[in-house]
């Protein structure tokens, strides 16, 4: 009789165990990657490095060459007559700084990062476009755990309970990449995102 009871419990705790699994399956949503069409566009005095297209709005990094502004890498927004509707801060005088695109369908959302490098990868700043609205909510200090390796062949961008989690499918990560260059062991690293507690970096 015993061992009965004893069965019937593990067998509850299992299926139980299962279906919060798929419970939690259920609320999880990924992100995936949005292959933009490249399009043409001219801004007087600005140097385009990437200019990427969806429906009517057009996505521009590159610098300003007036000399009355600043020369750092920055994100241009630009709608259907080809006007500027957003314009990011500087983000310094890369060699690259070249925007992902990420989305779920069942969301208005969509997640641009844009990846810096010199010779090697360097920090990568995050945007939210939702509701026609852009803006700037962080930066990932992180890349992989080679030279070779950035952020977005890592990268893995997910949303639970309205909070957006950006993980890394990597054991080890380089902090403040072209600053302090620290290799760390990824122990659950990953940074958080809602618009009550912005856009926070978590670890274990």
């Amino acid at each position: 009789m015993r061992i009965n009871i004893l069965l019937l419990l593990l067998i509850s705790l299992l299926l139980f165990s299962s279906n919060c699994k798929q419970n939690n399956a259920k609320n999880t949503t990924t992100y995936k990657q949005l292959i933009l069409d490249s399009t043409s566009v001219q801004i007087k005095n600005f140097s385009i490095s990437f200019s990427f297209q969806k429906e009517n709005l057009k996505f521009v990094t590159g610098n300003f060459t007036h000399k009355t502004k600043s020369y750092g890498k920055k994100l241009l927004v630009l709608d259907s007559n080809d006007t500027i509707i957003y314009e990011s801060k500087d983000f310094g005088e890369y060699y690259l700084f070249k925007p992902y695109f990420y989305k779920i369908e069942t969301s208005g959302k969509m997640y641009i990062l844009c990846l810096s490098s010199y010779e090697y990868y360097c920090e990568t700043e995050v945007f939210l476009l939702e509701n026609n609205k852009i803006n700037h909510i962080g930066s990932i200090q992180f890349t992989g755990k080679t030279m070779e390796t950035n952020v977005i062949d890592i990268l893995h961008i997910f949303e639970k309970d309205r909070t957006t989690y950006f993980t890394f499918k990597s054991d080890s990560l380089v902090y403040f990449p072209c600053i302090i260059d620290t290799l760390i062991e990824n122990k659950n690293t990953f940074y958080t995102y809602d618009k009550h507690s912005k856009f926070r970096f978590n670890s274990n």
